[in-house]
């Protein structure tokens, strides 16, 4: 995948998680938030972007680890969401995150 599509549905994504945790959009369109997303999809000097290259390369996650003393935090925050999406939803998960609304 290139960067500009990767940059694009990654944003997309990260939108979608803060909207659904009751965040604005605009607080990703920042530095913090677009800015280290392209960082990281483009610079090798980001820790995340040389592991996922590591990865692609065909390095097992835990050669690339091993090699590294410095933390990817991709890793835990992956594992993190890859639960997160296997957890069973409220009903109501589609209007607001998994918040129950009243009836209007």
């Amino acid at each position: 995948m290139r960067a500009p599509a990767l940059i694009t549905r990654g944003l997309s994504e990260m939108v979608r998680l803060a909207v659904a945790k009751g965040g604005k959009p605009a607080t990703l369109m920042g530095l913090s938030g677009l800015g280290d997303l392209v960082l990281t999809c483009t610079a090798m000097q980001s820790r995340n972007c040389s592991l996922g290259a590591a990865l692609g390369s065909g390095q097992s996650l835990a050669q690339v680890l091993g090699a590294r003393s410095s933390v990817a935090e991709g890793v835990a925050t992956a594992r993190s969401r890859r639960r997160a999406g296997q957890a069973p939803r409220h009903r109501h998960a589609d209007r607001g995150g998994g918040r129950c609304h009243p009836a209007s």
